[in-house]
């Protein structure tokens, strides 16, 4: 009987050196997340967050919708290097 207790003592100690540290892991990220939440992360980057809304919801999508966005987003990239370019040489030629 004394084994038999000491043996499911060894397995929930082993048990609990392996989850406790685990949970310590999740519940340092979690409140990291809400200090975070709670500075403003939206305030302070939201075009960051909401590129990181975007990239979630693309994940969710299937694999052909996400090549569709992401070859629309690197054409519209594409549009706006060039504008800048043209908006830039505009500005170059006023100067002179």
């Amino acid at each position: 009987m004394l084994i038999a207790l000491k043996a499911q003592e060894t397995s929930a100690e082993q048990f609990s050196n392996r989850i406790v540290p685990q949970w310590d892991g999740v519940a340092h990220s979690t409140n990291a997340l809400l200090l975070l939440h709670s500075a403003g992360f939206e305030e302070l980057y939201p075009r960051r967050a909401n590129e990181m809304d975007n990239a979630v919801q693309m994940l969710r999508t299937n694999p052909i919708t996400r090549r569709e966005v992401l070859e629309r987003r690197e054409e519209e990239a594409n549009a706006q290097l060039h504008q800048n370019m043209i908006d830039q040489a505009r500005a170059a030629e006023a100067t002179e």
